[in-house]
């Protein structure tokens, strides 16, 4: 798994262009951009859920139910879950690629 980690990292500071800051500031964005990335997909996750179920989830969350269950419960009230994942996921990629090339020009 920490392999896989590493790859996907790789990935993303390359996507980005930021293979020329220090491994420190690589750490440091990637850090930063995972926090950023989370609170988008729960955000967005609670707007499709809907009132009653987003209730569900935020209980799951604060009684620190298993990841799997968890994941089971968005599985079964999220249509087509991993694309809403997915589709969340590569906005962001988008977002920071817009925002990296405005910092560069």
């Amino acid at each position: 798994m920490p392999q896989e980690n590493n790859q996907v990292q790789q990935m993303i500071i390359n996507k980005l262009g930021l293979s020329g800051i220090s491994k420190d500031q690589q750490n440091e964005l990637l850090a930063k951009m995972a926090k950023v990335l989370f609170k988008r997909i729960f955000v967005e996750t609670l707007e499709v859920l809907g009132e009653e179920k987003a209730e569900k989830y935020k209980e799951m969350i604060d009684k620190e139910k298993p990841n799997e269950e968890v994941e089971k419960f968005l599985k079964e009230n999220i249509k087509d879950y991993e694309e809403f994942i997915k589709k969340i996921t590569d906005e962001f990629m988008e977002d920071m690629k817009k925002t990296n090339k405005m910092i560069e020009n």
